[in-house]
């Protein structure tokens, strides 16, 4: 472990260099509330083509450092020590991966204009929280915390935030929380839900991906979705069989999808262009000729369609796209007139028909991107999806009993609009 000694702190940090022939850039850690950078111990060997920097924030781990009677002097000190040891580091292009406060930290870096990662990943962590359930909920924390040593804290939090039985994890966890710094730790969790701000959010122009957990007991994935809507280049994707620390229940997992993100991001920044070129089409439609397809369009939790297996990737939640699709998805061919009342309820049919037109082109050009192109059609009366093809819906697979259900928590929780309110009633009966 290295060591930065700055005028009022003294960092703990670990510079891990990537181990392939060729470096696929810098990926820096940013741990969470009373943890440390031991907790990225399981994820940082599927990064090993990568350079990797973590480190304990200050009054975390090993790190130590003044604090300040004032928030903002609070937030300006954490935002220092980063900005120093990126530095000291000589680090000038990277990725950042968050967790807890530390998603909190990526917030400010970005929006005060600090720093302009490639891309920014948050794990099962709610950029937004309802103010009426805040105070009670740190009440109960500060409560709890009276009675408890740093050891006990942790035995306490494991259940809450690791969903694995191995107790090698829960040792990491329980040292991690036998450093931290109790007497400031409510002190540090009113820091962050002060700093809780939509105008912050809308700030960040970063490709940002927003990782939940399907067994998260704090935050449901259905809270942490709230936040999605405010980054303008997002997407958001559910860790199955994890609670809230992702990257310590689930590390392959998680790093897969942090590792595709990544790949999918700098091919479009490269200025890799997606060519509409006549022959192409006529191999998409040679290919499916000879087998067919199988496209599954999934949204009981988190929304998905893939082809073959192979995610389609775009910009779904962008005019609607991803409710049309599943709407198409579910029911099948239908109505018009049946998709116009349940996509755009309390609309003028002029309104919706031009809403209709503008969710349709944008999804047939998501889907051409994809070399999809024949697989909605339309006439004057109805909207179906091409019959050749084999059309799978998680949701359908849960009525008819073919699928585990996931929580209630989690049910529908990309999809949280009226038209499956039904569909959640008749599932929700069978959990």
């Amino acid at each position: 472990m290295k060591v930065l000694k700055l005028s009022d702190s003294t960092i703990h940090y670990d510079r891990l260099k990537h181990t392939s022939k060729k470096s696929k850039g810098t990926i820096v850690f940013l741990h969470g509330l009373g943890l440390d950078q031991t907790t990225w111990k399981y994820i940082l060997p599927y990064f090993s083509a990568s350079d990797r920097l973590t480190y304990d924030l200050r009054w975390h781990g090993y790190s130590d450092g003044v604090y300040y009677s004032n928030e903002e002097e609070n937030w300006q000190a954490l935002i220092n020590d980063f900005m120093k040891l990126i530095e000291h580091e000589k680090i000038e292009e990277f990725h950042l991966v968050s967790h807890g406060i530390g998603v909190q930290m990526g917030v400010e870096l970005i929006s005060r204009g600090f720093i302009t990662p490639q891309t920014f990943t948050i794990l099962s962590t709610p950029c937004y929280y309802p103010t009426n359930v805040v105070k009670p909920a740190i009440k109960y924390r500060k409560d709890m915390m009276k009675q408890l040593s740093g050891t006990e804290f942790g035995e306490w939090m494991i259940p809450q935030i690791i969903r694995n039985q191995d107790p090698a994890k829960h040792e990491v966890i329980k040292c991690a929380y036998e450093k931290a710094r109790l007497d400031i730790y409510m002190d540090l969790l009113l820091l962050n839900a002060n700093a809780l701000s939509e105008e912050k959010l809308v700030k960040i122009k970063t490709p940002t991906l927003l990782l939940n957990a399907e067994f998260d007991v704090n935050f449901p994935p259905s809270l942490t979705m709230l936040s999605a809507k405010y980054f303008s280049n997002h997407q958001v994707h559910l860790i199955s069989n994890s609670n809230n620390m992702v990257q310590v229940d689930e590390p392959e997992q998680t790093a897969n999808r942090i590792k595709d993100f990544i790949r999918e991001k700098l091919a479009q920044s490269s200025g890799k262009v997606n060519m509409d070129l006549p022959y192409l089409r006529l191999l998409y439609k040679e290919i499916r000729g000879t087998a067919k397809l199988q496209i599954r369009i999934d949204f009981l939790s988190i929304f998905r369609m893939t082809v073959n297996g192979i995610e389609i990737q775009g910009k779904w939640n962008q005019r609607k796209a991803k409710e049309l699709i599943a709407f198409l998805g579910f029911y099948g061919k239908s109505p018009k007139e049946k998709v116009y009342e349940k996509l755009w309820p309390n609309s003028n049919k002029a309104n919706v028909q031009n809403a209709f037109r503008v969710s349709l082109n944008h999804l047939r050009s998501l889907l051409k991107a994809n070399g999809m192109e024949d697989l909605i059609y339309t006439d004057s009366q109805y909207i179906w999806l091409n019959p050749n093809y084999e059309i799978i819906c998680d949701v359908r697979e849960g009525l008819e009993g073919k699928r585990e259900l996931p929580s209630e928590a989690t049910l529908f929780a990309d999809m949280p609009v009226d038209w499956v309110l039904e569909l959640q009633y008749e599932l929700e009966k069978q959990i």
